[in-house]
C-alpha cells in the first residue's frame, strides 16, 4: 500500500526488505537535456552538489554536499539517456539506492525518481522533503533560473 505524502512529496511504498520513495515530474525539456542534468558533473553541481559519476556499471558515484555530507556509491545500472541507478552510501551509512528513469514524451520528459531504502534506515521521510526541494532545483536549473 502506497502513502501519498503531503504537498507533492512523493509516495512511500513498503517493499520486501525496505521502502521506496517515488517522485514523478513532467519536465518541459528534451530527454537529452534532462539526462545531462543527471549525469554531467558540471550540470549536477548547479542543482545538486559537486558530483562525479562514472557512467558504467561499477563506476563511482560520489556526491559532496555542503556541510560535509558525502555519498560514495557505485553505479548499478546505466542506459543513457533513460536510466541511471547508483548506491547511496552516505558517510559510511547505507541509505539504499537511487534510480532515475527518463521517458521522452510529447513536449518534454517524464522523470521518475525512486529512492529505495533498507528497513534499517529510519529517516526515510527526511529524504522526502529533501528530494522534493532538489527536484524543484533541477527544474529551475533546466528553466534557466
Amino acid at each position: 500500500m502506497s502513502a501519498l505524502l503531503p504537498g507533492d512529496y512523493g509516495t512511500l511504498t513498503p517493499v520486501q526488505g525496505g521502502r521506496v520513495l517515488r517522485f514523478e515530474r513532467n519536465l518541459l525539456h528534451p530527454i537529452d537535456a534532462v539526462w545531462a542534468a543527471l549525469a554531467d558533473s558540471a550540470e549536477l553541481a548547479k542543482w545538486l552538489a559537486p558530483t562525479d559519476i562514472e557512467l558504467h556499471v561499477g563506476g563511482r558515484a560520489n556526491i559532496r554536499f555542503e556541510g560535509g555530507d558525502a555519498v560514495d556509491g557505485r553505479v548499478l545500472a546505466v542506459d543513457p539517456p533513460r536510466l541511471l541507478e547508483y548506491g547511496w552510501l552516505e558517510n559510511g551509512r547505507d541509505r539504499g539506492t537511487v534510480r532515475w528513469e527518463l521517458t521522452a514524451e510529447a513536449g518534454g520528459t517524464r522523470l521518475v525518481l525512486l529512492h529505495t531504502f533498507p528497513l534499517s534506515e529510519p529517516e526515510t521521510l527526511d529524504f522526502a522533503g529533501g528530494w522534493h526541494d532538489l527536484l524543484d532545483s533541477l527544474e529551475a536549473m533546466l528553466n534557466g533560473v
